[in-house]
């Protein structure tokens, strides 16, 4: 009887491998464990820290809705069940249905971005202060004789600091969360991006509401500036529905900078840059690239604003001008034809504080943020997942955001691949957890 309850109280102490898996997913339970709970702590079957961080790793696996996010859980085995601190059944899909539908998203993100991301204020994220304060460029209507017409024919005499980090905001409609009031009119669920271009990373997700993206990226940029402490050394890029005043105005007054895309929609600061003689300025910058089976050459040219010249964005310094130039099927079965588009782009970033190619690399990498709405569309079939009830469908976003900026911290270049592999192995996805 002796030696049975021996082995009993050996199998009740966690395995090396148990013990492994637990400081694997510690940070995540840690950082889910600062979400409020909005449930009667009477009837909790699970700590809502359990089944958010369970939550975050099938998404990491590949789970695409409630029932898919309940079925991998179920499969899990007991190690990593174990690690997670579940000494029961895993919760079931309807679990994750009514946790996800019901807790505060934004603090759920918050959460999750500044785990994912790992970019809470560190003192190595604080730009270095200058030795030395730079004096104004004076402003003129031209680009100055003595700068390259382009990057490849010769070297500035010295390199200008160049902006610390770059955030992109984007937003995307989740187009099957649809929801219908008594009259009949159709709503659908849309969130607002903020991505760090040099990581991938999704640092804030926030809703738009009454497709005020506006206001959105407002919140978005506010929230940053609190986590960061400030936007010092922090540039903001932005298409075109996001080109006001109010988000120039409050960007600069947190510290940062902004290069906007400036349309139709800022009919006064698109007069005014459409007025610079551009035919004139030299072409500061131009890059071209081959890939997905089309060419393209982008030029751009780059001026100071002249005094007289008013954009109406605050803080706004330069004026550019991108060229677009690609060689490309503009379907599948028509012949390769060639493209032009011209837009207009402002900017708070001095000439010392940007390159003409830094500025141009801002503007290309753009992309990253839409390409992170392509990611969850074709990998994660977002727009096929109908929940529309609570807040189901934004921290389901979330926990899609987070998946893919935990994989690609870890360096997946293909994530369709990456959660295959996580799904047939689920040990795999402990990598992008750890």
């Amino acid at each position: 009887m002796c030696s049975f309850f021996t082995t009993v109280a050996s199998l009740s102490q966690p395995s090396a491998s148990e013990l492994l898996i637990r400081a694997d997913v510690s940070a995540l339970l840690e950082a889910m464990d600062g979400v409020p709970d909005p449930h009667d702590p009477r009837g909790v079957r699970y700590p809502l820290a359990i089944v958010l961080g369970l939550g975050v790793f099938a998404a990491c696996c590949g789970a695409e809705t409630f029932d898919e996010t309940g079925e991998i859980v179920a499969d899990l085995d007991h190690e990593i069940l174990a690690g997670f601190g579940l000494v029961r059944a895993a919760p079931s899909s309807a679990t994750f249905r009514r946790v996800l539908n019901t807790v505060d998203p934004d603090c759920l993100d918050e959460a999750l971005c500044v785990w994912a991301s790992g970019v809470a204020i560190r003192q190595d994220d604080v730009p270095p202060e200058p030795a030395t304060t730079l004096e104004p460029a004076p402003k003129t209507g031209t680009i100055p004789e003595s700068q390259p017409a382009t990057a490849q024919e010769s070297k500035p005499a010295h390199t200008p600091p160049e902006p610390g980090r770059v955030i992109s905001i984007d937003g995307k409609t989740l187009k099957a969360a649809r929801s219908f009031d008594a009259g009949g009119a159709m709503s659908q669920v849309a969130v607002l991006e903020a991505l760090d271009h040099a990581t991938g990373a999704v640092l804030a997700q926030e809703q738009i509401n009454a497709g005020d993206e506006n206001a959105a990226g407002i919140q978005i940029v506010k929230r940053l500036a609190k986590r960061f402490g400030s936007l010092d050394g922090i540039t903001i890029v932005a298409d075109a529905k996001h080109t006001t005043r109010e988000l120039a105005s409050v960007v600069t007054t947190l510290g940062g900078d902004w290069v906007f895309t400036v349309k139709g929609n800022a009919p006064t600061a698109q007069s005014a840059a459409a007025s610079l003689p551009w035919a004139g300025i030299p072409i500061a910058d131009v890059t071209r690239g081959k890939a997905h089976g089309r060419k393209e050459t982008r030029t751009l040219r780059l001026t100071q604003i002249p005094d007289h010249i008013d954009l109406t964005l605050a803080g706004a310094t330069q004026a550019g001008l991108v060229r677009r130039t690609t060689w490309r099927k503009k379907t599948v079965t028509s012949a390769y034809a060639w493209t032009h588009e011209t837009v207009l782009i402002a900017t708070s970033l001095s000439t010392e504080q940007a390159s003409p190619k830094r500025l141009a690399d801002i503007l290309r990498d753009h992309w990253r943020v839409e390409a992170l709405h392509w990611v969850r569309d074709v990998v994660f079939h977002e727009d096929h997942h109908s929940a529309h009830t609570g807040h189901g469908p934004r921290n389901m976003a979330a926990l899609r955001n987070t998946a893919i900026t935990r994989h690609r911290l870890h360096g997946a270049t293909r994530l369709a691949p990456t959660l295959r592999a996580a799904n047939r192995h689920p040990h795999r996805a402990l990598a992008a957890i750890a």
